[in-house]
């Protein structure tokens, strides 16, 4: 099925238009030009081909972003063990759940804050359940 375009007053037949295939040029040159900190006499550089090449003389590679990775600086990634932290915060809950951890009076003032804050909300929320079971109790009675 074609698809209909209205044009100039009139309905016609879409016409599609070959694309034309153009080729893609990336010019070589730099219009600031790049200072190398690979070596001390920061030598500058217009061509990012002549800088990479400098770069990988001195044993560093361009990996992406604004950074190097190479000899001299730590290109590992750190594995996590997931499984220890989550065992290390269990057993530091733990000590401080039980006072064998050490703690500044500031700490152990907010500690103290926050468990007030939980236990007046729990004594709220059962206020609110034992008045919403009384209404409920009464409706019923009403409904009788």
């Amino acid at each position: 099925m074609a698809t209909m375009i209205y044009k100039n007053g009139k309905w016609s037949e879409k016409v599609k238009e070959a694309k034309q295939q153009t080729h893609t040029v990336i010019q070589d040159t730099l219009l600031d030009p790049i200072e190398s900190m690979a070596t001390p006499d920061r030598q500058k550089f217009d061509s990012m081909s002549k800088y990479k090449q400098h770069l990988k003389e001195h044993g560093y590679e361009i990996t992406g972003g604004d950074h190097l990775k190479g000899k001299g600086l730590h290109d590992y990634k750190a594995e996590v063990d997931k499984q220890g932290i989550r065992n290390e915060i269990i057993k530091q809950y733990h000590l401080i759940k039980w006072g064998m951890s050490p703690l500044t009076q500031k700490e152990i003032e907010q500690c103290t804050k926050e468990q007030k804050a939980v236990n007046q909300l729990k004594l709220e929320a059962r206020y609110r359940t034992k008045r919403y079971l009384a209404q409920k109790a009464a409706q019923k009675a009403q409904s009788l």
